[in-house]
């Protein structure tokens, strides 16, 4: 029975893979022989001040002009950057953030699917689990479009699968990582604090050593908060 979920998860994975490489070919288009990826406009956006701050002009929408916070995600902000650091061309640069997306959107699969396992033992659920969340449309269709959503989603589901590891038996390390998780998630957007307060509050609550928990959840969202305030 596991070898039947094995193959039946990597099938899902497979052909979720097969439909997002799909879904990227068929947003682009082809000007004067060269193919081109876009993203959605709000995603531009950003990309628009990565491509500054990558530059070295800070984070402007005009060059020389004073700075002005025209964006709400400035953790993918930076990573988007990242792709314009890499040398990449005009048309080939919103390819690296969907392929990244890609790989976010298998990497949240595979989270949703061990919290699944943690909840039930009947074999099937994370198989279906695992299909529901690759192929959930809206996540897919924001992500591979060059949204921050997919990545935020990666980081709260990974937060929820942490706390309930936690839960059976408190480490350290773990709750190092959800800190770094929590920050994370708040640095993407801050409406985050929601759903993650919610899901550290519950993590306070049912781990053996709360205030431990609290201290090290605190400092690094405290930090987070802190740092962007001060940045901005």
């Amino acid at each position: 029975m596991k070898s039947t979920t094995s193959r039946a998860r990597l099938w899902v994975a497979a052909a979720a893979l097969a439909f997002y490489l799909l879904f990227i070919l068929r947003t682009s288009f082809t000007i004067g022989g060269t193919r081109y990826f876009v993203l959605f406009e709000d995603a531009m956006i950003s990309m628009r001040y990565a491509r500054h701050l990558a530059d070295g002009h800070g984070l402007v929408w005009n060059i020389g002009e004073p700075p002005i916070e025209g964006f709400t995600n400035l953790l993918w902000v930076l990573w988007m950057s990242v792709a314009h650091k890499l040398g990449l061309s005009e048309s080939k640069i919103s390819l690296f953030i969907m392929l990244s997306g890609v790989a976010i959107l298998l990497g949240t699969g595979l989270v949703t699917a061990r919290i699944a396992r943690k909840i039930t033992p009947a074999p099937w659920v994370p198989v279906a689990v695992l299909a529901a969340t690759l192929f959930d449309y809206p996540l897919v269709f924001w992500t591979l479009r060059g949204m921050e959503v997919g990545a935020l989603a990666l980081f709260v589901y990974t937060l929820l699968w942490l706390v309930l590891e936690n839960e059976d038996e408190f480490s350290l390390p773990r709750t190092v990582a959800m800190g770094a998780l929590t920050a994370g998630a708040l640095l993407i957007r801050s409406d985050s604090v929601v759903p993650v307060g919610l899901i550290c509050l519950y993590g306070f609550l049912t781990c053996k050593k709360r205030w431990l928990f609290a201290g090290i959840i605190g400092a690094f969202a405290g930090t987070a908060v802190g740092g962007q305030t001060h940045f901005r």
